[in-house]
């Protein structure tokens, strides 16, 4: 059992992704790891390890494809119901809570998903920061709607590809063009009450992202949306 917590919220503007300018989610579950990609969660939830590793992603679909599976689970990580009986959960405000546990998870995917001089790069610290703005997001959302008593599972939102294109396939170098639809869960928890405007399920956007081939692994060093 674990303990009632009343929240009161106010409703939460939507935030833009750096994936393009419009929010992103799975449905109404997280969706798995790529088996072609590394994301171990630790009992926070918060990943230890994350990589595209070239050993089995060898063409440009598929670095995008593991990509987005892993952006998802990014977006999605931060927030279990399991946490409803933490320390941090009865100790901190929820602005405090999401801070803490988003850093934690933001910092492995920016390390294992970007080259270390991402921050040289204007296009990449602006898709990274709008990154880290929608997992805040998607989070706080999620923590609302996290006691099982009020709701079926916490809010989840992601991107489903609806059109991918390979711009360059080479050894060392791969650049995909991407469309995406947003999608979400609130059809299994009260997250429409919790944000100004309604769920954004349905919306499109897209992009396009060059992985380099670093050490063994695939790292994004350009993006264009």
């Amino acid at each position: 059992m674990h303990r009632a917590r009343v929240v009161v919220a106010l409703a939460v503007g939507m935030l833009a992704v750096g994936c393009g300018g419009s929010p992103s989610s799975p449905s109404a579950e997280s969706p798995a790891p790529a088996t072609s990609a590394t994301a171990e969660a630790d009992t926070d939830n918060a990943p230890e390890t994350v990589g595209l590793y070239a050993e089995d992603l060898k063409t440009a679909l598929q670095v995008n494809d593991a990509f987005y599976e892993l952006r998802n689970d990014w977006m999605n990580s931060g927030f279990t119901p399991e946490q409803l009986d933490s320390d941090d959960y009865w100790n901190l405000s929820r602005e405090e809570f999401v801070e803490k546990h988003a850093e934690a998870v933001d910092l492995p995917y920016i390390s294992g998903l970007f080259i270390p001089e991402w921050s040289d790069n204007a296009s990449l610290v602006n898709f990274i920061e709008g990154l880290k703005k929608q997992h805040r997001f998607v989070m706080e959302i999620a923590y609302i709607t996290g006691d099982p008593d009020y709701d079926d599972e916490p809010f989840r939102q992601g991107v489903e590809l609806t059109s991918v294109v390979p711009d360059t396939d080479e050894a060392a170098t791969k650049r995909v063009t991407s469309e995406w639809v947003v999608v979400d869960n609130v059809d299994k928890n009260r997250g429409d009450e919790f944000i100004n405007g309604g769920s954004n399920a349905g919306e499109t956007g897209g992009g396009t992202i060059t992985w380099d081939l670093v050490d063994g692994k695939w790292l994004i060093s350009n993006v264009v949306y």
